[in-house]
């Protein structure tokens, strides 16, 4: 038995390419492993013929890529889905200091509840999944041209309690799968900061002016494609942005795999 739990560890690790793996997860994977997997959506039972994602390839098919009706600065999502991308009247009065997006779609509906389950639920196999999502957002909005690949960090103590970052996940499918770098030590978040989601964007950006510090030595010069999962107001990307900047990077592009709908 217990060689066959060690199997199905090193499977799960090699499959779904996530390696902060932790104890309170193993529940579900054994469950998913022995008792059959069914599609996050619709429920419908998986044979392991269909492939290690949680989805079944029907309701991952209704998962579209947001291609118009967003401003190209910030991804704000308007109305109308097909009006061709322009630039918001933020981003036309005070431009955010990087200088490309990407994004895969609107924080709602399926794609709200796949970040969701993967984040705080710790489902393994939507790491891929999103994962893909994201590495088609990059392809999709102009193709992504950097030096390297930096997720957004969390602090220790957030890690501990989560067991993973989900950046830093979603940056090691999106390296492995273009070749590109990546640096998940070139920026590190020095101080825990209040749950962002209470705060409006004046707020979020005071709570986290100098949260973070880049290493230098590392970014100098270079390229960045700095990775996040949601983009709600700006307020973390738009500080982390700055931080590698200051820090010497040449440019920093953002990618994202949800803009939230305010």
């Amino acid at each position: 038995m217990m060689y066959a739990f060690k199997n199905v560890l090193k499977e799960q690790l090699r499959v779904y390419g996530l390696y902060s793996f932790h104890p309170w997860k193993l529940t579900r994977v054994l469950r998913r492993e022995f008792l059959g997997r069914r599609c996050l959506i619709c429920g419908m039972v998986r044979d392991k013929e269909t492939g290690p994602d949680t989805m079944c390839p029907a309701c991952l098919e209704k998962i579209k890529i947001r291609r118009r009706g967003f401003c190209p600065g910030c991804a704000k999502i308007y109305t109308l889905e097909e009006a061709s991308p322009y630039y918001c009247l933020d981003c036309r009065t005070r431009p955010f200091p990087w200088s490309g997006l990407g994004f895969f779609g609107p924080y709602q509906d399926r794609l709200r509840e796949l970040i969701l389950c993967f984040k705080f639920k710790g489902d393994l196999g939507l790491g891929r999944v999103l994962g893909g999502m994201l590495v088609q957002a990059g392809q999709y909005h102009g193709g992504v041209k950097a030096d390297m690949v930096v997720p957004v960090p969390m602090h220790e103590s957030k890690l501990k309690m989560r067991g993973f970052n989900q950046s830093l996940e979603l940056a090691r499918i999106f390296s492995a799968s273009t070749g590109f770098q990546l640096q998940h030590r070139a920026m590190v978040k020095k101080r825990p900061t209040a749950a962002q989601s209470s705060l409006n964007r004046k707020d979020r950006m005071k709570e986290l002016k100098g949260a973070f510090e880049a290493h230098a030595g590392v970014v100098r010069g270079q390229s960045i494609l700095l990775v996040d999962d949601i983009y709600t107001t700006g307020s973390t990307l738009e500080e982390c942005t700055r931080t590698l900047i200051k820090a010497g990077a040449s440019r920093v592009q953002v990618l994202f795999l949800a803009r939230g709908v305010m």
